[in-house]
């Protein structure tokens, strides 16, 4: 899944005149933005499998 960055570079290039904020608030609401993941969520989470 790409980013609203890539997303906005990508219907930039094809011609589309977009603004990021207007990419990124789109994809918010239709459900479509990757979950951060905190480094400090991962070093826990594998610090347990071990």
């Amino acid at each position: 899944m790409y980013g609203y960055r890539r997303v906005t570079q990508s219907l930039s290039s094809k011609g589309f005149k977009v603004n990021h904020k207007k990419v990124r608030k789109l994809m918010k609401e239709l459900k479509l933005t990757c979950q951060n993941l905190h480094i400090e969520d991962a070093s826990i989470s594998l610090t347990k499998e071990m």
